[in-house]
């Protein structure tokens, strides 16, 4: 069998069958290795000739089939086992391939973006792309100078307590997000937070919203059209079906993540808002504003008086519930009444409760 690597670099108009020479085979190995997917995505031979046709490739199956064997062993490609007609993919641990190759700017980038995304996404997301970080890590080792020790000068910490991601099942996981990519209905049998039994569901998954180390799938039923937020974790099993796809013309993703993952306090989008802070609460202020047109005023006693124009909704709670003595709301009173109460039940659930430890 002839050596792949030869026929790639030999620079001699060798023909390969009528009015074909090594640079028309070696595009079209490229074009081949372009088509195929990676597991567990499969393709079959008949499946790239047509895409190849497409592409003014003129080749018949045997061809194919001996081009994919040449290639299998340099590319990690494998053949579907068992199976008729065979269908082939990358192999899980296939390494990626770039043209041109990754630059060190692209290859620090992937390397921040790992370092952050690790604490927002499932487990499973990020496995799906680990093959771009081990070719960023593998570009920076390449260099011998200060810039391959990258990977030791980055740490993200994430805000509050760094929690576990739920388990998500890989298979259900690419079935809800191939229905998700090719708009099909999928049913699903689903188990609420309540609920010792699961429930099956036909639903058009319309997005996915993440959050909080949550994954949420954001679906209409097709029963009856209702928008319906389910935790994919709890997805006990999901199947694409060939049937109607409801997606309502009124639809954004964004305007209802924004409606339904973050609760407003009142009619109103924003609110204005005056705090006392303390001197610290009011560097991190300043540094990262919770406004653009802001105003921060110092105190006599070193104190901050901060004024700005926020959204109205529970982060603004939580924000001000994690400044603890740090800050007081001044304005408006509402506000002021929903922290002052908060804290009283707090305070009165230590007082009238005995430590385990008593």
């Amino acid at each position: 069998m002839a050596n792949i690597k030869d026929e790639l670099v030999k620079g001699k108009s060798k023909k390969r069958g009528k009015g074909f020479t090594v640079v028309d085979t070696s595009l079209r190995y490229l074009e081949m290795l372009e088509i195929i997917p990676k597991d567990p995505e499969e393709i079959t031979v008949e499946e790239i000739m047509q895409v190849l046709e497409r592409r003014g490739y003129s080749i018949d199956k045997r061809s194919v089939q001996r081009d994919l064997h040449k290639l299998a062993p340099f590319f990690k490609l494998v053949p579907s086992r068992n199976e008729r007609p065979i269908r082939w993919s990358y192999s899980e641990t296939a390494p990626v391939r770039l043209f041109p190759s990754m630059d060190e700017h692209t290859a620090l980038s992937f390397q921040l973006m790992q370092a952050f995304m690790q604490h927002l996404l499932p487990p499973e997301t990020l496995d799906s792309i680990d093959p771009w970080f081990k070719k960023a890590a593998v570009r920076l080792s390449q260099r011998k100078e200060v810039a391959a020790r990258w990977q030791e000068k980055i740490h993200v910490l994430p805000l509050g307590l760094p929690r576990q991601p739920p388990a998500i099942d890989p298979k259900i996981q690419d079935e809800v997000y191939q229905a998700l990519l090719y708009e099909l209905p999928l049913r699903i049998h689903y188990r609420g937070r309540n609920s010792e039994k699961s429930k099956e569901y036909l639903i058009s998954p319309l997005g996915l919203v993440v959050r909080n180390y949550v994954s949420y799938v954001v679906a209409a039923k097709n029963d009856d059209g209702e928008l319906r937020q389910f935790l994919l974790h709890r997805f006990k099993d999901a199947e694409m079906e060939d049937g109607e796809y409801y997606r309502p013309a009124w639809f954004s993703l964004k305007a209802y993540a924004q409606e339904e993952f973050v609760p407003k306090l009142g009619s109103s989008a924003t609110v204005n808002i005056k705090l006392w802070l303390d001197k610290a609460a009011a560097v991190s202020v300043a540094e990262c504003p919770v406004d653009k047109r802001q105003t921060l005023t110092e105190q006599t006693d070193g104190s901050f008086m901060l004024t700005a124009t926020v959204p109205n909704t529970q982060e603004l709670l939580r924000w001000i519930y994690s400044l603890g003595n740090q800050a007081e709301v001044l304005q408006p009173l509402t506000l002021r009444n929903d922290v002052k109460g908060e804290f009283a039940a707090v305070f009165e659930r230590y007082r009238t409760r005995k430590s385990l430890a008593d």
